[in-house]
């Protein structure tokens, strides 16, 4: 991915999509765990970015409709819609055709999309919603792929037996990369991922997966050697900083459906 080009915001290294899961940058703001400083909940509303018009692939550029549909989701899946926009922002960028650095022998990405969607299952067939090919799915827009995030987020949310809905960003982004292992009553210090591979599920139960770790090595803030509960709620504010003026386009737009509220 690369970042919105803004001349009044210092470059931030921003890493590629990494096997269904994340990309990311590195500014923050707000309270501090562990000498890390941890972003709020929900950043103050930004001002709206006057003469900016949103990528071709978010309803034409206007953007109206798709947030209306990520606002749709606010208390059901997620607590606050600016979550979900943050999250995807650091997924794609909100490029529907956005395939992961990391590909099959083929070239062929392994993950797609808005959210970063598998592309295929073990046996080689195509895991992409309905079956789809991999052109039909890059050929949507954003709009038209964000049902299919949220069929994903309603069928995953269970297999942990841990997961809270609606959730909180940072239990969003995590469900998003790793089902299996979110607890939605962890501390920002619990170790999801190790940089041997292994992952661990809330019963305590330690479990290898290739590339696990290493493939989304990014999502690591400081070079700890593991990925944790609070690196999911850091990725949700690089995601708002890489894309400055779609995240502030797209949360006035929320704001404007609330009635001016910010959540």
């Amino acid at each position: 991915m690369t970042r919105e080009a803004d001349p009044t915001i210092p470059a931030l290294m921003v890493a590629g999509a990494v096997a269904a899961f994340g990309l990311v940058s590195v500014f923050f703001f707000g309270s501090k765990r562990g000498g890390v400083v941890m972003p709020p909940d929900v950043p103050p509303l930004p001002p709206d970015p006057s003469g900016f018009s949103l990528p071709h692939n978010i309803d034409g550029g206007d953007g109206s409709t798709f947030a209306g549909d990520v606002l749709s989701q606010e208390g059901a899946l997620y607590v606050h819609a600016e979550d979900a926009i943050r999250m995807l922002l650091h997924e794609s960028g909100l490029n529907p055709a956005l395939g992961s650095h990391v590909k099959h022998a083929d070239g062929s990405p392994v993950a797609a999309g808005i959210y970063q969607a598998l592309t295929r299952k073990a046996d080689g067939s195509s895991a992409l919603p309905g079956g789809m090919s991999l052109a039909q799915w890059e050929a949507m827009s954003a709009d038209d792929q964000l049902p299919h995030w949220f069929a994903y987020l309603q069928s995953t949310a269970g297999i942990s037996g841990k997961a809270t809905l609606p959730l909180s960003g940072r239990d969003l982004y995590w469900l998003n990369f790793l089902p299996a292992t979110v607890d939605s009553s962890a501390t920002d210090d619990t170790i999801i991922a190790t940089s041997d591979d292994n992952y661990n599920t809330p019963d305590g139960a330690s479990h290898f997966m290739r590339g696990v770790y290493t493939d989304n090595a990014a999502l690591d803030h400081g070079g700890k050697g593991y990925i944790s509960a609070g690196d999911m709620r850091l990725a949700l504010q690089d995601g708002a900083d890489a894309f400055p003026r779609t995240y502030a386009r797209l949360a006035n737009l929320i704001a404007g459906l609330r009635g001016g509220n910010v959540a």
